[in-house]
């Protein structure tokens, strides 16, 4: 397996989460494939990154190396986002939670929340260009 393309990945996941949201009954998948989408778009914004004289490419060491105690990677990810890109902040954190919500506690959503979890995912995509050439 060669080296990860986050944009590559990210932008598949997006063409599934517009793909899925043509029909109402999969509000839910709509809301975790544009959580995946949008947490790829911020892998983006993490690799490469210079830790004390060494270049990491790889999110994976980066995550290891940065991490604190207990964190996990969404949780890592989500801290990384405050700390630094805190303009998309929000609506990764939002959009984090309604997937989490949609995975473990209920597929319930409605169309209406599945637009804004695509709007979330809009605006994280396009802060990630602003910042990060693809």
């Amino acid at each position: 397996m060669g080296k990860k393309n986050h944009v590559e990945h990210a932008a598949h996941n997006e063409k599934v989460c517009n793909y899925l949201k043509k029909s109402p009954q999969y509000s839910d998948w709509v809301i975790t494939v544009a959580f995946y989408s949008a947490m790829h778009y911020i892998r983006h914004l993490i690799v490469p990154q210079k830790i004390e004289g060494s270049t990491y490419n790889d999110f994976e060491e980066i995550f290891k190396l940065k991490k604190s105690p207990g964190d996990g990677r969404h949780g890592f990810q989500k801290t990384y986002v405050a700390i630094h890109h805190m303009d998309i902040y929000h609506d990764y954190s939002k959009l984090h939670e309604m997937s989490e919500f949609s995975r473990y506690h209920t597929y319930e959503y409605t169309r209406e929340d599945s637009k804004k979890a695509c709007e979330y995912l809009e605006n994280i995509k396009i802060y990630t260009k602003e910042k990060k050439v693809f």
